[in-house]
């Protein structure tokens, strides 16, 4: 599987599900429908995009993550998270980490946790002086979205991002 990890957490009535565990429960019983897709995006001659599914992916490859969940409970579903993983050996794509509804996008690079995009590490230069450094989309281990909207029941929310394979 491409995405090691996709995961989706719902905060309803107290309750936290992640969407590999409502994955497991009885159709009925998870709140939402999930939908993923993966396409490798390429430029005709005049730089327009065109997408494909992808099974396999090749060195410099661009490929889009696509997915849509949907509310099907009859309760609105609040503090919605969803999390897509980079995989090896693949690099996030700046700028690509896109959703229809406002949200609080965020990158997980490995010892500092989460941190808005673009990420910031603060950093001591030889002479003492503290310097703020942007670090490399490539650091990104994963990117998610926290929205503060209440998703209601049947509505869809949808959340997309890209990234680069480099063998």
């Amino acid at each position: 599987m491409f995405i090691r990890s996709l995961v989706a957490l719902v905060r309803s009535g107290g309750v936290v599900l992640t969407l590999a565990a409502a994955a497991c429960l009885p159709a009925a019983a998870s709140p939402f429908r999930v939908s993923f897709e993966s396409f490798a995006v390429e430029k005709d001659a005049d730089g327009v995009e065109h997408f494909q599914p992808v099974f396999e992916m090749a060195p410099g490859q661009v490929v889009e993550y696509r997915v849509l969940y949907e509310n099907v409970s009859r309760t609105p579903l609040s503090a919605l998270v969803i999390i897509g993983e980079i995989p090896e050996p693949a690099h996030f794509v700046p700028g690509s980490g896109l959703t229809q509804i406002s949200a609080d996008f965020e990158a997980y690079v490995d010892g500092q946790g989460w941190s808005s995009v673009p990420v910031l590490r603060q950093t001591t230069l030889p002479d003492g002086q503290i310097t703020t450094l942007e670090l490399p989309a490539s650091d990104y281990k994963a990117v998610r979205w926290k929205f503060g909207h209440v998703l209601r029941p049947g509505e869809v929310i949808s959340a997309l991002y890209r990234v680069r394979y480099e063998y």
